[in-house]
Parts: C-alpha cells; sequence; structure tokens
C-alpha cells in the first residue's frame, strides 16, 4: 500500500514537472512567436510606409514640379509681356539698360506752335530831352515751327560717356504779321497797327538721361542764341496837339544764353506719356539795336535820327511746358501748352541824336511773356 502511494506520488511529481516543462517551452514558444511575427509585421508595416512614402514622394515631386512649371510659365509669359511692353515703350533703344524716354537712338520733333505774344520795355530812362519815362510795348498772336533731333549715343559710341548720354539740336521760328505796338510817353502817344515780328532760336544741348522704373529723368545744359526783330517801312503818325511826323518800328534783339533745365516723364500705360519741363537760361551777352535813322531821309537836317545799339549782360529766362504724349509704335503724337518769360536788366548807355538833339538813351528794363501750345509727331 504505501509503496502504491509512493508510486503514484512520484509520477504525480514527474506529470506535474512535465506540465510545468511543457507549459514554460510553450510558453516560450508562443512568446517567441510572437515577438518574431511582431518583429515581421514591423518590418512589413515599415516597408508599407517607405512604399507609402515613396509614393507620396514621388506624388509630391510631380505635384511639385507641376507647380513649378507653373509658376515658371506664368513668370515668363509675365516677362514676355513685360519685355513686349517695354519695347513698345523703348523702341529700339534698348541696348542701354534704363534707356529714358523710350526713345529711339536717332529721334525727331516736328512740332507746330500758336501762342500769345508780349515784348514790353520801359525805353530811355536817361533821356535828356523828348521821351523821358517812355515806354513801348508789342503784343498779338504769333505762329511758329519747330524742329529738334536728338542723338543718344551707344556704350561703344565715340561720342557716349559716363556722365553725358544725350545730345539735342534745335531749331524755332516764330512769326507774327499783325503785331499791334503802343508807345506812351511825355510827348508822344503812338499805336502802330500790322507790325511784323519774327524770332529766331537755336540750341546746342547736352545732358544726362536716368531712368527709374516708369519715371525718366533729363538733366541739360548747352548754348543757345536768340533773334527778335521788329521791321515796318517808315510812316507818318499823328503827334498829340503837334501834326504829324514819321515814325519807324524797327528793333532788333540778339541774345547769347546758357541754358539749364530737366525733363520729367512718366510713362502711365504702353500709350501714353507725360513730361514736364522746366529751364531756367542766363543771359551770357546780349545786344538791342534800333533802326530810328531809316526815318532822316524824310526829316530836315536838324531832326536827324541816329540808330543805336545797346550792350546788355544781365537778364534771364524762365520756361515750362507739359507735354502729353501718345505712343505709337512708329510715330509719336505730342500736344504741349507752353509758357516762357524773358527778363532783361537795364542796358548801357548810349549816346546818340533824336530829332537833332543829342541825348543819352538806354533800353531800359524789357521784358517779354508768351504762352501759348505746340503740336506735333515724334519719331
Amino acid at each position: 500500500m504505501k509503496r502504491m502511494k509512493s508510486v503514484n506520488f512520484l509520477f504525480s511529481a514527474v506529470f506535474i514537472f512535465f506540465m510545468m516543462m511543457s507549459m514554460s517551452l510553450f510558453v516560450s514558444s508562443a512568446y517567441a512567436e510572437a515577438y518574431y511575427r511582431a518583429q515581421n509585421r514591423g518590418q512589413l508595416i515599415d516597408n508599407s510606409l517607405d512604399a507609402w512614402e515613396s509614393v507620396e514622394k514621388r506624388h509630391f515631386d510631380s505635384t511639385k514640379q507641376k507647380s513649378f512649371d507653373d509658376i515658371e510659365k506664368r513668370h515668363f509669359k509675365r516677362a514676355n509681356s513685360r519685355e513686349k511692353i517695354d519695347t513698345e515703350m523703348l523702341g529700339d533703344f534698348s541696348y542701354r539698360d534704363g534707356a529714358a524716354f523710350g526713345a529711339r537712338k536717332h529721334q525727331f520733333d516736328a512740332k507746330w506752335s500758336w501762342s500769345r505774344y508780349l515784348y514790353d520795355e520801359s525805353v530811355c530812362k536817361e533821356c535828356t530831352v523828348l521821351k523821358e519815362g517812355n515806354s513801348s510795348r508789342w503784343q498779338g498772336s504769333m505762329l511758329g515751327v519747330l524742329g529738334q533731333y536728338a542723338y543718344r549715343p551707344a556704350p561703344e559710341d565715340v561720342l557716349f560717356s559716363k556722365y553725358i548720354n544725350t545730345y539735342k539740336f534745335d531749331l524755332s521760328y516764330k512769326w507774327a504779321s499783325n503785331l499791334t505796338e503802343t508807345s506812351n510817353g511825355i510827348h508822344d502817344v503812338l499805336r502802330i497797327d500790322g507790325v511784323k515780328n519774327y524770332i529766331v532760336e537755336t540750341r546746342g544741348l547736352f545732358g544726362r538721361e536716368y531712368s527709374k522704373g516708369y519715371f525718366d529723368v533729363l538733366l541739360y545744359s548747352g548754348f543757345g542764341y536768340r533773334y527778335r526783330s521788329d521791321k515796318d517801312k517808315p510812316f507818318l503818325t499823328p503827334i498829340n496837339g503837334e501834326g504829324q511826323r514819321y515814325y519807324t518800328s524797327n528793333t532788333e534783339s540778339t541774345y547769347f544764353y546758357l541754358p539749364l533745365g530737366f525733363e520729367l516723364l512718366q510713362r502711365t500705360k504702353r500709350d501714353w506719356g507725360f513730361a514736364l519741363k522746366g529751364e531756367y537760361d542766363m543771359l551770357l551777352v546780349g545786344q538791342t539795336s534800333d533802326g530810328k535813322g531809316s526815318v532822316n531821309k524824310y526829316l530836315p537836317a536838324d531832326e536827324q535820327w541816329t540808330d543805336n545799339s545797346y550792350n546788355q549782360h544781365n537778364g534771364f529766362a524762365l520756361k515750362t511746358s507739359v507735354e502729353i504724349i501718345k505712343k505709337n509704335r512708329e510715330l509719336d503724337f505730342v500736344f504741349e501748352p507752353y509758357f516762357e518769360y524773358w527778363n532783361i536788366s537795364m542796358s548801357e548807355t548810349a549816346h546818340g541824336l533824336e530829332d537833332g538833339v543829342e541825348v543819352n538813351t538806354d533800353r531800359g528794363t524789357p521784358y517779354t511773356m508768351e504762352a501759348g501750345i505746340k503740336m506735333g509727331v515724334q519719331f
């Protein structure tokens, strides 16, 4: 009986040990299987993620490239459009960066002008006999024509420099056939109609053009010449309380001057431009002469007149205008309201005869005002 119990106890112990070992082995195997399965699944997940990332990356790169392509296309399209606009603005002067005024290397301006004209001078402040305090005034309408040539050298041209890149030469001619002259003095009150007048002006200019976006600036100087003449044949005119006498309006003025000016251009869109111009002219030397001696053949010997010339050394002019430009590819149309003012200081005194009497005379302080419009083309 005791032996049976011992065998049963031993069998039970072996079975329990075997079961525990089996359970331990099973658990270990299961854990290992789970671990390895987890590892494989993780690798699979990683591989899947890598594959997905690769797909996403390819998609992103494709999308990004497409976006870049779209941006580049839009950029080129905009650049081409801007280049087209700029080309239309700059004409054939695109070889220089910032070509001012959208102008060509060789540019011509042809304009017609109409203006109201006034020339006034207080004459003969130092006269001792007849006309002390006398003043004369010429006024009326004038017509004119103006031509200008502008040359903008390329960097390889001889006349191009760092400081000067623009040269201009202009010539203008204005005339009137029906000015009215009034002369007020102590002894005479004269009114003369139909006085003929003309003005010739020519200038050589040089300067520097600057460009900033849609704004261009030209700063310039140079040398100018102005000639003014009003002439008429001697004629009889009444004198207050003294019958009649011969008189002539025969005055000439010559000025040499130094111009200093600027032009500011704003391009709004491809078809329009606006330019503001301003100029100060400094008189270098001038001379005014009268042709009073032309009446001597009608006068007795004791009433002769002499032709006098008066030197002038001080004076200035102010000029301004607004130029409105309708731009086209080959020909631009221009409309330009303008105003000019000349002021000349008192001349040197000249000694001569008036009605046979020796007098000291001068030309006083003449000034000129002119306001009008210019219209024409640029090409």
